[in-house]
């Protein structure tokens, strides 16, 4: 696989480890010299991603033409003010974050007996608490979501990545940033005080 980091991990299981962070994920697909783009919950095993989109979406016809195509994740950290890196200049407010771009090649699974393994660990990710009847073949429950659903397998082929938190800055100011974002403690600014130390 090959891939390129502007100021992120250079492993790539450090990246998958961020990605399976992440709750969602934008999926980029080129159709007929059109460009679409879709929000969607993410299942990792080992390192394919399998998401569920109804049969008559566009984007599931894609792959057929053009198994190629992409993932982003992206995770908006905190916004600091210019005053924290200079007293006077207004051009160094800023925003943190964590961004991964995915390539991928894709795989559409439609059989019924393809699709409840899958969907079975998507109910079990993202509500492990139970609290519904047992996803199976025959509870009536769910024949109209095997009838419209599709999974989509995706295959990472190529990875970009970009951690923006502060790595151009000199050591002091990183610690002075690091004190401000402790002291104001707005929701993300503790995790994002712990990922600027790290950096």
């Amino acid at each position: 696989m090959m891939w390129k980091t502007v100021y992120g991990p250079k492993k790539t299981e450090n990246i998958f480890k961020f990605a399976k962070t992440q709750d969602y994920t934008t999926l980029i697909i080129h159709f007929k010299n059109d460009v679409r783009i879709g929000l969607f919950n993410p299942l990792f095993q080992e390192k394919k991603v399998y998401l569920h989109l109804n049969k008559n979406d566009i984007q599931i016809r894609q792959p057929n033409e053009n198994p190629q195509a992409k993932l982003t994740f992206t995770e908006i950290l905190t916004l600091i003010p210019s005053y924290w890196i200079d007293p006077n200049d207004g051009g160094k407010a800023t925003m943190y974050y964590r961004h991964l771009e995915l390539q991928y090649s894709s795989k559409v699974y439609n059989k019924t007996t393809e699709l409840l393994p899958i969907l079975q660990k998507m109910l079990q990710h993202y509500q492990n608490e139970g609290a519904y009847q047992p996803l199976t073949i025959n509870n009536k429950l769910y024949q109209s979501a095997f009838a419209t659903l599709n999974i989509v397998e995706l295959k990472p082929q190529k990875q970009q990545t970009r951690w923006k938190l502060g790595q151009n800055l000199p050591i002091e100011k990183r610690k002075e940033i690091i004190a401000k974002l402790t002291a104001r403690n707005k929701p993300d600014d503790l995790k994002s005080a712990k990922l600027i130390e790290k950096s």
